[in-house]
């Protein structure tokens, strides 16, 4: 089979972060789960990557569902950050052989693009809750990882008591709308330009039609839309 030569510099500094041991960030495309591990060989004729040292550990079965579905890994290299998609070969003692599918840069830590809203101008934001009274709000920023929602008013601290998973809605017109189970992360109590709480939220079923739109979405838009 025949494997194209990685670009130079993505070899570097892949050779370099196994040289220095650098600790690799990995995520999975059907889980929320995010993991760390060491990089300590790769086989770059057939253009592999073994990995050992997950932390947390990751079950066999998640770590193994990188044979149908890519994960990704992120590793440190100068000033850059080198974003490694991949497929699961084997797992055996811990040890995870990969195969390289594609690798890119990026100067941004986080895993996911973000786009920011104008104060206000956000789409909608309706937040279901068991139990409990519904929650409006805007979009204060968007990422497919997650999401920061204004809502305007009194603090909202104690209504958030008990209630760490939710149905997340962002409707973005009258015709397209996405629909998310989150979790809250946290809050905060603001009180400029006017008084209101700031959640953060993490999305957790991303392995879903609607999480999919979404990140096309983000990665499709400007980084200030609606500014």
């Amino acid at each position: 089979m025949h494997h194209a030569k990685l670009n130079p510099t993505y070899l570097r500094g892949l050779l370099d972060a196994i040289d220095k041991k650098q600790i690799a960030s990995i995520r999975f495309a059907d889980s929320p789960t995010e993991a760390n591990g060491l990089v300590i060989g790769g086989d770059f004729i057939n253009n592999e990557l073994l990995i050992c040292d997950t932390y947390p550990n990751v079950s066999n079965k998640l770590i193994s569902s990188g044979q149908h579905h890519p994960f990704w890994l992120r590793i440190k290299t100068g000033s850059m950050y080198l974003c490694v998609s991949m497929v699961t070969k084997s797992v055996e003692n811990g040890l995870i052989t990969a195969s390289i599918l594609s690798v890119s840069t990026s100067e941004n830590k986080r895993w996911y693009n973000r786009t920011e809203f104008a104060p206000l101008q956000g789409p909608e934001v309706r937040i279901n809750r068991e139990f409990a009274s519904n929650i409006s709000g805007r979009l204060k920023n968007l990422s497919a990882g997650g999401a920061a929602v204004d809502i305007w008013g009194r603090e909202m601290k104690q209504d958030l008591k008990g209630q760490a998973l939710s149905r997340l809605t962002m409707v973005f017109n009258n015709h397209f709308e996405i629909s998310l189970d989150c979790k809250v992360l946290n809050s905060q109590f603001i009180r400029q330009p006017s008084c209101h709480t700031q959640l953060r939220v993490q999305f957790t079923n991303t392995n879903t039609l609607d999480h999919y739109q979404l990140a096309h979405f983000v990665d499709s838009t400007d980084t200030r839309y609606a500014a």
